[in-house]
């Protein structure tokens, strides 16, 4: 039965007379079991990663007499098999699995060559049947074609190196593969006819152990384009090595570069600040070496349909005098326009100016984050620290409202109560820009009575500038620990005032100013208005700072938030910047 299959067969005796009539059947099932069969692939391990040629090693020990192993790769082409003794397999396990007697030979071996294969996985797979041909046990492993060692270096261009008349190529390929050809695509288009291979000569010998000689001995490839044919920007160089016998991709290599045939600069003046609650007010400068350039605006990467106006920039030209084509080709290097907020939604917004020449390539580009919040307006607050150059730019950057410091109080033993000296100037200059104006006193004050002197002295400050029709913001007791250290300890008069105290002395500021008539505010840090003052015993609208911060931590109403510093239109060095919630 030796060739009978495995399972279940049928046994009937049947008992006839002499012509042929059955007088008794009987039946009995019996099962042909496969032999005990143990096989083991030594070679290729799991996943191993082979090139050029497949060795398969390994064993099997069967009860099956004069077993045949046979082996396929990728269960169609097969691979010649020779048989070998393995006693050290037989000493392991002796008389298992029929032992000598049936595995005279339970070593098997051969190669198969595998350099026509397409790289990636591939499964061996290895057959155990009996003498009549039937399968005893199959046993697969996989394992991973890989390309032969190779190697591309690209010389030129250097990784994102600017290229202007034309563009060179040049470098070397090794490969242990003895035929490939060289690939060459620019942008994902085939240049393959315009490479010129040549003996490299100068190649490192360590290049040549580790990955054999090109085909020819053609080491080094050169390819050489204007590039009149592409447009200003980057490009991507990609050279591959193309095996000849498989038709596989052995090897690959990238490079980008970037093609500037004309150089140009954009620069936005506004909008200067990211928010913005009503339509925004676009101007700016452009310089190219290329005459009739083109700006083109998107919001969120939509282009948008709106008329860019040219202007002339004789202070951009006298400053840039003879760069980036100068007064020849920028006749008009201003430009300006109104984006409406009609039909923006609130939130973040990405604004983009991007800079094209006439031939349709682009030459500079500018991006600005714009917030959209329609309730919510721009604020700066200033001192005699800050110098304002120009209230006018300031209101055209999108500033609304500005706190003026009126008086200070020197944090020293005296703590000495002065004007600020720029405060009126700034009130009537910015009123004068159309900026509705509050107004602070950095306070320092260490008792009742030094609180009401400083919102006296800031009410006869406003009334000296004119009062509320100049004054309409909220009139604010600024309240912080001082500047003043030593030995690493604070040394403010004020500093060590517990809570109570320094909430009573806000209290009496606050409510001298709130007696004039005037709208009473605090400006204080978020640590400050959680830990240094009982917010809950006064009664007056809130400044609260949290730089760097999506959110202030402090979790109750506020009217301004001092949100951190930074550079406006028309102010000298960065200035502090509020978001203001109510409209004044």
């Amino acid at each position: 039965i030796s060739s009978y299959t495995y399972g279940t067969h049928t046994l009937k005796v049947v008992i006839k007379t002499e012509d042929g009539k059955t007088i008794a059947e009987k039946s009995r099932n019996f099962i042909v079991r496969k032999p005990e069969t143990l096989t083991v692939i030594d070679y290729p391990t799991e996943n191993k990663q082979v090139s050029g040629k497949l060795d398969v090693q390994g064993w099997v020990l069967t009860e099956a007499n004069n077993a045949v192993v046979e082996a396929y790769v990728d269960n169609n082409e097969a691979i010649e098999i020779k048989r070998s003794g393995r006693a050290d397999v037989l000493r392991v396990y002796q008389g298992k699995y029929g032992g000598s007697e049936t595995n005279k030979t339970p070593g098997f071996y051969g190669s198969i060559d595998i350099s026509s294969y397409t790289y990636g996985t591939h499964t061996l797979k290895v057959v155990i049947k009996t003498e009549s041909g039937l399968i005893i046990e199959e046993k697969t492993r996989v394992f991973v074609s890989k390309p032969p060692a190779s190697i591309i270096v690209i010389e030129t261009p250097q990784n994102n190196e600017v290229e202007k008349e034309s563009i060179v190529i040049d470098g070397f390929v090794l490969s242990k593969e003895d035929d490939f050809s060289i690939e060459l695509t620019v942008d994902d288009v085939h240049y393959d006819e315009l490479i010129n291979r040549y003996e490299k000569g100068n190649i490192s010998a360590s290049y040549y152990e580790n990955y054999g000689q090109s085909s020819n001995g053609l080491d080094g490839f050169k390819v050489e384009m204007p590039t009149n044919g592409f447009k200003d920007g980057p490009h991507t160089i990609k050279v591959q090595l193309r095996s000849s016998k498989s038709g596989d991709i052995m090897t690959s290599q990238m490079r980008m570069f970037y093609i500037k045939k004309y150089d140009g600069i954009m620069v936005l003046d506004y909008p200067n600040l990211p928010l913005a609650n009503s339509d925004i007010f676009i101007r700016g400068w452009e310089l190219s070496d290329v005459d009739n350039s083109i700006i083109k605006i998107y919001l969120d990467n939509t282009l948008l349909d709106i008329n860019v106006v040219r202007t002339e920039r004789p202070d951009v030209l006298r400053v840039y005098a003879g760069q980036y084509g100068g007064e020849v080709m920028n006749e008009y290097p201003g430009f300006s326009t109104t984006l409406p907020l009609s039909h923006i939604s609130d939130g973040s917004h990405k604004l983009t100016l991007r800079l094209f020449s006439k031939f349709d390539e682009e030459l500079a580009s500018i991006s600005k984050e714009i917030l959209v919040y329609r309730n919510v307006y721009n604020g700066i607050d200033v001192s005699s620290h800050n110098t304002v150059v120009n209230w006018s730019a300031v209101r055209q950057s999108g500033v609304e409202y500005a706190f003026i410091r009126s008086a200070v109080r020197g944090y020293g033993t005296l703590g000495n109560l002065r004007e600020d000296e720029d405060f009126k100037s700034n009130v009537q200059n910015a009123t004068g820009a159309n900026i509705k104006v509050g107004t602070y006193v950095y306070s320092q004050a260490i008792n009742s009575t030094e609180a009401r002197q400083e919102a006296e002295l800031a009410l006869r400050l406003v009334g000296d500038v004119g009062g509320k029709d100049k004054v309409k913001l909220p009139i604010v007791f600024d309240t912080e620990f001082s500047d003043c250290w030593d030995n690493n300890q604070r040394c403010g008069r004020a500093d060590f005032l517990s809570a109570q105290v320094r909430t009573n002395i806000a209290k009496e500021f606050l409510n001298t100013v709130r007696a004039a008539g005037y709208t009473p505010m605090i400006y204080a840090s978020t640590s400050f208005l959680n830990n240094q003052l009982i917010m809950s015993q006064l009664d007056c609208q809130v400044w609260v700072a949290h730089w760097n911060v999506d959110k202030p931590t402090y979790n109750k109403p506020y009217q301004v938030w001092q949100y951190g510093g930074g550079n406006v239109n028309g102010i000298s060095g960065n200035v502090d910047l509020d978001y203001v919630y109510t409209k004044y």
